[in-house]
């Protein structure tokens, strides 16, 4: 919610302006790398390791995204409440109960902004556990305090999204995948798009192998007594926030995304921020050159990814040529080009999604409105079955379908359709009033005034269905209900001139 309640906040400081929604995004991405060079610098005390992690920090391509999407900043938001915690964590060495209470309050709020947050505390515990004399050994009881936090919003998830959690949504087969996609997106950020797509990926393969031995490489950096504390803190970091590249915690769907990835880049930068520092100690003029090159590199692809967002279609198209199996970019190309009224390109795209991923929906309901607005009933039809078929829960896919119906003249099956969305909306007033037209195109009268009557009920003003329901009382020759509706809908709307028209000749009859 703490992203939702600050859009509603810049809305009402800004208005409908984006330019300072963006200016407001570059701010808070390097007030979050400005807490990140001082916490480096407080917890290591080397001021060259917290220099080149925050300028690989603000360089990095990845956020991109976060940065330049007013509706994509929740991974910024959640980074600088983990930075504020991390902050407040080593303020309290002095024994002050204050910043533990900050400390806490920050982790809530960077969960209340992204829900990746919630490893935080995984991070605190384990970096507690193998260090020897870092800052935060010793301080059990504030990690304590974390972990029966995470614990708690476990349960509120369970109690309130328990089909949603867990091992409903773990996809082991996809994890190995997801792991050498989380690190090539931050090692090798020069593909970067939207919707990416995972295949599952064998160990046995190339890529397998080298994932597999990065994560053991990090696990040897954790768990070794020798480890330098900022290689040991920045190889935790990397390994807990995989866990919700991996859908271990409760997701709904995989989260893979360059917004999400952004919490987990401080792990990256200080690995190679303290790489830098080491290499330049050893032989300078080569390490200065590194870091050189690195930052040019990183600049130059910040700039052409900063170029990619400039509009939709350039994003999209960008995603399809960097990876050519991605369905939702398809997809959201065909939305583009069906509203600005090229039906031709819009379905190719919208096939085009559908051979990249055959049980995604979105397509189908995508192409069920185009041909819908063709006059291509049977076709929009069939996609609209196949689309409910493959999102149940989209239940408002019932009215597209009686939509059609309707428009075939098979009134029966719109009748159908419609009692069926009813089920999940009984006091929907226009889906009453769809049923009562129904019923009357087909001769049931009685049937029809009732929906009309149901149609009312639940919203009185409805002037339509007032002047349809007097031209249904005419036929069946109940004068005075007509006249009453009548002027019931001119009271609601007086300049409905068919209302009035009606009624005078009913008075000259």
């Amino acid at each position: 919610p703490i992203p939702r309640m600050l859009l509603y906040l810049d809305s009402m400081l800004w208005g409908p302006d984006p330019f300072w929604y963006h200016i407001e995004n570059v701010f808070l991405h390097y007030l979050v790398v400005l807490l990140f060079y001082n916490i480096v610098l407080a917890a290591f005390k080397d001021i060259r390791t917290a220099l080149f992690s925050s300028v690989l920090f603000a360089l990095h391509p990845i956020a991109v995204e976060p940065v330049n999407s007013v509706m994509a900043r929740e991974g910024i938001i959640s980074a600088l409440f983990l930075m504020v915690s991390l902050s407040a964590l080593l303020h309290l060495r002095g024994g002050k109960a204050r910043w533990g209470i900050l400390a806490l309050l920050a982790f809530i709020l960077s969960v209340l902004s992204l829900e990746h947050g919630i490893v935080f505390s995984v991070f605190l515990a384990a970096n507690a556990f193998f260090s020897r004399d870092e800052p935060l050994r010793g301080r059990t009881s504030i990690v304590i305090m974390f972990l029966l936090v995470t614990a708690s919003y476990f349960l509120l998830r369970v109690i309130f999204h328990g089909n949603e959690t867990f091992f409903t949504v773990i996809q082991t087969d996809l994890a190995l995948s997801g792991l050498y996609k989380y690190f090539t997106m931050i090692v090798f950020p020069f593909s970067l798009h939207l919707g990416y797509t995972l295949e599952p990926l064998s160990v046995f393969s190339y890529s397998g192998f080298i994932t597999v031995a990065c994560l053991l490489v990090l696990l040897a950096a954790t768990v070794a007594p020798r480890t330098p504390g900022a290689i040991r803190a920045a190889s935790i970091w990397v390994l807990v926030f995989f866990i919700p590249f991996s859908n271990s915690v409760p997701y709904i769907s995989f989260p893979l995304a360059d917004r999400y990835a952004y919490l987990a880049l401080p792990g990256f930068c200080l690995l190679g921020g303290w790489g830098i520092s080491a290499l330049i100690k050893w032989k300078q003029f080569f390490g200065i050159l590194l870091f050189a090159a690195i930052l040019v590199v990183l600049g130059a692809t910040t700039h052409r990814q900063n170029i990619v967002w400039k509009n939709d279609f350039l994003l999209w198209e960008t995603a399809v040529k960097r990876s050519p199996s991605n369905a939702q970019a398809y997809y959201h190309l065909g939305k583009i080009h069906d509203e600005i009224h090229a039906p031709v390109k819009a379905i190719s795209y919208y096939k085009a999604a559908l051979r990249s991923d055959p049980m995604y929906a979105a397509p189908h309901i995508g192409l069920g409105n185009l041909y819908k607005s063709l006059g291509e009933y049977d076709l929009a039809f069939y996609h609209y079955t196949v689309s409910l078929i493959l999102a149940p829960q989209k239940t408002w896919i019932h009215l597209n379908l009686g939509d059609v119906s309707m428009e075939k003249g098979d009134w029966d099956r719109a009748i159908y359709s419609y009692t069926r969305y009813l089920k999940h909306r009984p006091d929907n007033s226009d889906t009453h009033y769809k049923i009562a037209v129904a019923f009357q195109s087909k001769g049931d009268y009685v049937s029809s005034i009732s929906h009309y009557n149901e149609a009312l009920s639940s919203r009185p003003r409805f002037a339509k269905a007032r002047y349809d329901l007097s031209r249904l009382l005419l036929q069946v020759d109940d004068f005075q209900n007509a006249r009453h509706e009548l002027r019931l809908a001119l009271i609601i709307d007086p300049n409905y001139s068919e209302a009035r028209a009606l009624l005078k000749e009913i008075a000259t009859q």
